[in-house]
């Protein structure tokens, strides 16, 4: 069973999104200890939905990490 979101309410929040759309989920508390943004995108080519889970802003959270990717795919050797 992988990391589990709920709502202000205590709601189970699941982790979904189709290929080709992003969704972002504010505020969710994670695991019962803190709250998060997480960002979900299903990019065309890719064969599931890439999650990303921070305290910045959604967006500026999935900007980082592609920043982040780039630097990362430059040292690749």
């Amino acid at each position: 069973m992988g990391p589990n979101f709920c709502d202000g309410e205590g709601k189970p929040v699941a982790l979904s999104v189709s290929k080709g759309e992003t969704r972002i989920l504010n505020k969710v508390f994670y695991k019962g200890k803190v709250f998060v943004n997480v960002i979900g995108i299903w990019q065309k080519g890719f064969s599931e939905p890439m999650w990303i889970m921070t305290n910045l802003k959604a967006e500026d959270g999935l900007t980082i990490y592609f920043q982040r990717m780039k630097i990362d795919e430059t040292f690749r050797i």
